[in-house]
């Protein structure tokens, strides 16, 4: 019986590992996707269309490839379903609020009269997604790190 306690507990704290581990996801990430993000959605506010297509498919293409580097770096796709609570609820939490800060800002980029609003929607957002991403990757990051503390684990 000593043996399967034993055997959950590594299960455990391998689980916790999966969130602590090396790969680390450098800071500036938030500000390139902002950065990446903010420029797509200024591209709506660009006349001439084919310069449009261009700069929102390069932003596109940079968006996907920062996050293949950034899920290649961290070695897993964390699922959601098997994540510790108060993990989960810190990337819930991101979504919800960065989700509502976005979909505002569109609707007034949408609805406003004023002069270049997708231009000042790329901006508001840039400052959306790097607070958002910046709070709540700190928040992220002093939860998993009690929960290792809680299971034992020295380094993370």
């Amino acid at each position: 019986m000593d043996d399967l306690r034993r055997t959950l507990d590594q299960v455990e704290r391998d689980r916790l590992e999966t969130y602590l581990g090396d790969g680390h996801i450098p800071w500036w990430y938030s500000l390139g996707f902002a950065v990446a993000g903010g420029c797509a959605l200024m591209s709506m506010g660009i006349e001439t269309r084919w310069l449009a297509i261009v700069v929102a498919l390069t932003a596109a293409v940079t968006i996907g490839a920062m996050a293949g580097v950034a899920v290649r770096k961290a070695g897993a796709i964390p699922r959601l379903r098997t994540m510790p609570p108060p993990l989960r609820r810190v990337l819930i939490g991101y979504w919800v609020v960065a989700g509502v800060g976005i979909a505002a800002i569109l609707v007034w980029a949408f609805t406003t009269e004023t002069a270049r609003p997708f231009v000042w929607a790329g901006g508001l957002y840039f400052v959306v997604v790097v607070l958002a991403g910046s709070v709540s990757d700190g928040m992220f990051r002093r939860r998993a790190r009690r929960l290792a503390d809680q299971a034992g684990i020295q380094d993370g």
